[in-house]
């Protein structure tokens, strides 16, 4: 069983007081995609953040190396709450995705958003192709050859060109 924490003064902390509130799950703005799924799924479990009973709260800090942390802080005497806190420590720990479902539409949105951002036209450029206007099938093509050339070996970047560039030979692409 995870042992839940509560929240102490900081030495140098000039801020808000937390004192009776169990610590949650929290996440800053260099948090990967899975930290960002499990403090959403947390939040949910929890039933969000109760601004009448401060039950449940979401803090938001600023940071000097991180830009900000948003936590989520739990009150000892809200015993159901510190039941789910406790259960949602123990998931973690036990296995660290909260809710699949999220965790994958996340991880689907960051790898469109990359091809949009700089895949799309590495890609393009990489076959040549930069100075063309493609069709909708042309285009499903490219990111599927894109998709592939991404599964290359990290110890090899050449297997991720050569794959793109068989994928789109096989495609008719090129």
């Amino acid at each position: 069983m995870a042992e839940l924490k509560l929240w102490t003064h900081p030495k140098d902390y000039v801020g808000d007081s937390f004192e009776g509130y169990y610590i949650g799950p929290s996440m800053n703005r260099d948090s990967d995609i899975l930290t960002q799924s499990n403090f959403a799924a947390a939040l949910e479990m929890l039933g969000r953040e109760s601004k009448k009973t401060r039950d449940v709260i979401v803090a938001s800090f600023t940071h000097w190396a991180n830009g900000w942390i948003d936590a989520i802080f739990v009150h000892k005497d809200a015993k159901k709450k510190v039941a789910i806190l406790r259960d949602i420590a123990d998931r973690i720990q036990n296995y660290p995705v909260l809710d699949e479902d999220d965790y994958s539409q996340r991880e689907s949105e960051a790898y469109d958003d990359h091809y949009k951002d700089w895949g799309r036209n590495e890609a393009l450029e990489m076959l040549g192709l930069e100075d063309q206007d493609l069709t909708k099938a042309q285009e499903l093509e490219l990111w599927r050859a894109w998709s592939g050339a991404q599964q290359g070996s990290a110890d090899d970047p050449s297997t991720g060109e050569k794959t793109l560039r068989d994928e789109a030979k096989r495609s008719g692409l090129i």
